[in-house]
Order: structure tokens, then C-alpha cells, then sequence
């Protein structure tokens, strides 16, 4: 399994290609993707609606992603969640049945994915984590093409913490099928623990980015994070 110790900022990594111009072979392609239709049953209100530095938590983190990279977007979302942002990146994608789990979600967007640009490898985030920048992403990406033929699904560690995106290529993208229910990738790794590799990456003088939301003490405290640093997270 790929360890490999790095710092969070060691990185540059030049934009991956775009989508325009392409036809059929989507190979060389990396599409992102937020899972934000989960029910924020603990949080008692839907969380990816909350108030954030700028706009609510999935507005920030979708425009992050438009302004920090070049590749398209897809959003699974739920119907009562409003869209409100418009870009021709975007791809909203509905999930009529939260109820059914991440995993219903998660095969909602790879059967998307895999319809409109085949081949293509993706780039897993959550819509509860608004302190991914776009360095981790571009640090991932990086990695993700750096990675070794054996490595099939890419999981950065912040500060021993897993966080995301998670990178997975085509056969790391069949895996999802196994999953049912509530059982996230969580459940991938050991059953194919010879072909997820993770990276460590250490964070310094900002929030981790593996920090998520999922009770309002969860928020209160993300939240003030945010505040106090917002130059680093606008």
C-alpha cells in the first residue's frame, strides 16, 4: 500500500485537462464530485443549506471548486435542497431517495459519470467538509497521476486524519456496486485493501480539512474556524 509522507503544500500541480474538445475517450479526465443528499438527521436541518463565510456550505465549496479547477462538476443532490448555482460545469444530479444511504448516492453519481464521460476517473468530496481548499485537491490530483499501477483508489490522510477527495480511477469505480445501504467507502478499503492506497499529508496553520459537520456543536465550532480563517478559506 502506497504510504507515502509529504507536506500538504510541497505540491503544484499543473490543471488537469478539461472536458471540451473531447469525444468518446474520457480516460485522462478527472471529474468532480460532491455528495451533499444526506439527510443531516443529527444536525436537525439540512446542512449544506447552513451559513458559511460566503453563502452556505455547498455554495462555498462548489464555487471553490469552479475557481480552483478546470474540470466538470457533479452535484448529487436531494429535491429539497435549493441549486443555486448556475455554471455550465455543473451537473446536478437527483437523489429521489435519500433514505436509501450514501450508497444509493454514490451509485447515483457513477452511473452519471460513467454515462457522460466514459473512462473517466473522479474526485470524491463532501458537502460537510468546507475546509478542503483547492491546494488538497490539486495535491490529490497531482498524486493520483504520480500513483503506481497497482493503485487503483487514492485517500489522503490529514494529519492521520482520512479526509478527501477521494481519487478513483475506472476499476476503483466498479467497486461501488458492492456497496448497499448506509456503508460509505469506508467499507471498500478492506476488501480491497491491495489496491486502496493512502497518502499522508501534514496541514499546518489551518483547519484540517478532514474536519466535517454533523451536529450544530459540529457547526458552532467549524464555524468559528471559518471566521478566524477566512483569508485562508474565502
Amino acid at each position: 500500500m502506497l504510504r507515502r509522507i509529504c507536506s500538504a503544500t510541497q505540491f503544484m500541480a499543473s490543471k488537469m485537462p478539461s472536458e471540451k474538445g473531447r469525444h468518446d475517450d474520457f480516460s485522462d479526465l478527472v471529474v468532480m464530485l460532491i455528495l451533499a443528499s444526506g439527510l443531516s438527521s443529527r444536525l436537525g436541518q439540512p446542512k449544506m443549506l447552513l451559513p458559511w463565510t460566503s453563502g452556505t456550505i455547498l455554495d462555498t465549496l462548489i464555487s471553490r471548486i469552479l475557481q480552483e479547477t478546470v474540470q466538470p462538476l457533479v452535484v448529487v443532490s436531494h429535491p429539497d435542497l435549493p441549486l443555486t448555482v448556475r455554471d455550465s460545469r455543473v451537473n446536478y444530479v437527483l437523489n429521489d431517495s435519500p433514505h436509501s444511504g450514501i450508497s444509493h448516492s454514490i451509485r447515483l453519481a457513477v452511473a452519471f459519470v460513467q454515462q457522460k464521460w466514459p473512462k473517466a476517473s473522479v474526485a470524491v468530496l463532501l458537502g460537510d467538509e468546507p475546509f478542503v481548499l483547492g491546494q488538497d485537491i490539486h495535491n490529490m490530483m497531482f498524486l493520483f497521476q504520480q500513483r503506481p499501477i497497482s493503485c487503483h483508489c487514492l485517500r489522503p490522510r490529514y494529519n492521520q486524519i482520512p479526509g478527501h477527495p477521494v481519487m478513483f480511477d475506472q476499476e476503483a469505480l466498479s467497486w461501488t456496486e458492492e456497496l448497499t445501504g448506509d456503508r460509505g467507502f469506508g467499507a471498500l478499503w478492506a476488501q480491497h485493501a491491495n489496491a486502496a492506497c493512502c497518502v499522508d499529508l501534514n496541514v499546518r496553520d489551518r483547519p484540517n480539512p478532514a474536519i466535517d459537520i454533523d451536529t450544530p456543536t459540529d457547526y458552532r465550532m467549524a464555524y468559528n474556524l471559518a471566521v478566524k480563517m477566512e483569508g485562508h478559506i474565502s
